[in-house]
């Protein structure tokens, strides 16, 4: 059937007019979408829905006013210069709690819960301190001249620096850190540069595991009377645990610490209370555990 002349003139009408329709349901939609915004931009600028105060529990070294000048600049400003970073629904408490850990290393949690529609609480938990890591290797030097040591928790994390403390008040580490990336192994050339040149904040002592594992083999050994003053983390695994009458035991972190404390005790019978001369704990030089199923013992002469 024949085109009409009609047809032929109307056609590029019709697309015309469907292009306005278009553009017109474009510019409606967009219009919408900017009133949307606008909306909810001006709800979220209305004091009822923003955070005036911030409450801070749990801390008692860090300061609450520390942790509210912190908080208080990360809820500043605006998203997209549209929304207040304090608003009660969006405020960014993820990244907020982040920013907490990473300032203090002395904080093992964070957490943030509403309160009030103006009113965010902080909860912190904070390490305490269990031991002291004084280095990479133990010089014999007073404490005034090695210099500092810090403080670890009971999962083997050192958090701070640790003030002028007295020894044989709090248990001694020494030896290479575990670096918080990668878990790679910090090695250094002397005590002297560990301790100037390079902060193991947020290093642990020991592998995973490893540090449970020898505060229970620790405490098994205090069952049998030998109190302990500092342990020296050396190449291959091998451990030096210094007792309080300055002998040592020497064993390795991968032996079984339970089997390691039984036998021990064995041959601290064998060899104390079964054998000849008298020595005492007191006597011993160092006790070699590193063999299987044999404890080699030195006397002081």
């Amino acid at each position: 059937m024949a085109t009409s002349r009609h047809d032929i003139l109307s056609s590029p009408q019709r697309k015309k007019r469907k292009r306005r329709r278009i553009l017109f349901k474009v510019a409606l939609s967009f219009l919408a979408l900017v009133l949307l915004i606008g909306c909810m931009s001006w709800f979220a600028h209305q004091d009822y829905t923003r955070i005036a105060d911030i409450e801070i529990e749990g801390n008692k070294v860090i300061s609450s006013e520390e942790i509210s000048k912190i908080a208080h600049e990360e809820i500043s400003g605006k998203y997209a210069w549209l929304f207040p970073k304090n608003n009660i629904f969006i405020y960014p408490k993820n990244h907020l709690i982040q920013k907490l850990s990473d300032e203090f290393s002395r904080f093992s949690e964070v957490d943030i819960t509403i309160v009030e529609s103006d009113l965010i609480k902080v909860s912190v938990a904070e390490r305490s301190p269990y031991a002291l890591w004084c280095g990479e290797e133990y010089s014999g030097e007073p404490r005034d001249v090695l210099g500092k040591c810090y403080f670890l928790d009971d999962t083997g994390y050192i958090f701070t620096i640790a003030p002028p403390i007295s020894e044989n008040v709090y248990f001694e580490f020494y030896g290479p850190v575990l670096l918080p990336e990668g878990g790679n192994v910090e090695t250094a050339s002397s005590t002297n540069y560990v301790l100037e040149n390079y902060s193991p904040l947020r290093a642990s002592i020991l592998s995973d595991g490893q540090f449970e594992r020898f505060i229970e083999f620790k405490k098994s050994l205090e069952k049998l009377g030998i109190e302990s003053t500092r342990l020296s983390i050396l190449l291959d695994g091998d451990l030096e645990l210094f007792m309080l009458s300055e002998g040592k035991i020497l064993f390795n972190e991968s032996q079984d610490y339970n089997k390691l404390a039984d036998d021990l005790r064995l041959s601290l019978d064998i060899k104390l209370v079964d054998g000849a001369g008298g020595r005492s704990i007191l006597d011993i030089e160092y006790i070699d555990m590193r063999f299987d199923d044999r404890a080699v013992f030195k006397f002081i002469e």
